[in-house]
């Protein structure tokens, strides 16, 4: 079914005025120019292209808790990959020649995260190239880069539509299409068109919001950790979950995790059974009985207390 009124809606939009109005307003919340943002199709096709664009015989370093997705280009189209622990990033030592660091600032399995200031503070004086990705960190704080070479996020993640993704770069780069010359988003990128102009329009509305949220987010964080409870089949593992993102442990033999995904959604309540898109994870946790709950701004006390009733009363046959 085609959506006739969006497609005529797109015939009379200008794309370089939607995507440098986007670039501006962008800039202005994170403390850049908006000739160092350029617009993809989502976060993920934005550090592809980053990373074809960058020198292939580099050594790369990436965290074990980076999403899947960000993973498989380093990962495919460079020889030399390291793994680095996401958690103590901050005393591990660099590398002793200029190499590439990939790093995510928030965990979107654990909800654990790493201090912006802190990362850039250690590359501060550096040669290495230290791309960040923020977007599962954006919803929870505003990043406001100084040393990071490259940072990306995805707009869905603060109510923006899905398939615009957002690269900041601290320098010029002629492949990335960056800059207000080079029509600051590559020509052959596919945009929404209608929900980029949308999102433009709202952003004012949205931006009061995603600061709200920032506050509204921690109370509901420290109510689920201080209300969560006892129970005989699931323990939360993630106990020092910065991001309103918990991760369950089913406890029962018999029992897996799909099995209660199940049970919660057939009551409405929706989570993410497995890995959630971080496959490397597999090393510490078995995929087949964790699951990830997530809570945003917009969820409320009684919602978390009522899927603590569901999980106060599970029974077994409640599965099937």
């Amino acid at each position: 079914m085609v959506d006739r009124y969006c497609e005529a809606l797109s015939l009379s939009l200008n794309r370089n005025e939607l995507i440098s109005e986007c670039c501006t307003l962008v800039a202005e919340v994170i403390g850049a120019s908006p000739e160092s943002i350029c617009i993809f199709p989502n976060a993920t096709y934005a550090v592809n292209e980053l990373a074809l664009s960058l020198n292939r015989d580099s050594e790369v370093y990436l965290t074990d808790l980076e999403h899947s997705s960000n993973h498989a280009i380093w990962i495919t189209q460079y020889k030399n990959v390291s793994f680095l622990v996401h958690q103590d990033l901050i005393n591990q030592p660099l590398s002793s020649k200029p190499s590439i660091y990939s790093l995510s600032l928030m965990s979107n399995l654990e909800g654990k995260s790493i201090s912006l200031s802190a990362i850039e503070e250690k590359f501060r004086n550096t040669s290495h190239t230290l791309v960040l990705d923020a977007t599962q960190y954006v919803r929870h704080q505003i990043p406001l880069p100084t040393r990071a070479d490259y940072l990306f996020f995805s707009l869905h993640k603060i109510l923006g539509p899905n398939g615009i993704g957002i690269l900041y770069s601290r320098r010029p780069n002629p492949e990335l299409g960056l800059g207000i010359l080079n029509m600051k988003s590559k020509s052959d990128c596919e945009l929404d068109l209608c929900a980029l102009y949308a999102w433009n329009k709202s952003f004012p509305l949205i931006l009061e919001d995603w600061k709200n949220g920032i506050s509204r987010e921690k109370e509901m964080y420290q109510y689920f950790l201080s209300n969560f409870p006892d129970n005989e089949y699931v323990e939360l593992v993630n106990t020092d979950t910065e991001g309103s993102i918990f991760l369950l442990k089913v406890k029962w033999e018999g029992l897996s995790s799909h099995d209660y995904a199940f049970y919660l959604a057939k009551n409405n309540v929706i989570v993410r059974a497995g890995l959630s898109c971080s496959w490397i994870s597999s090393e510490r946790y078995d995929s087949r009985k964790v699951f990830r709950v997530s809570l945003s701004p917009e969820n409320t006390r009684e919602e978390i207390d009522f899927l603590f009733f569901l999980i106060k009363k599970f029974e077994i046959l409640d599965c099937f």
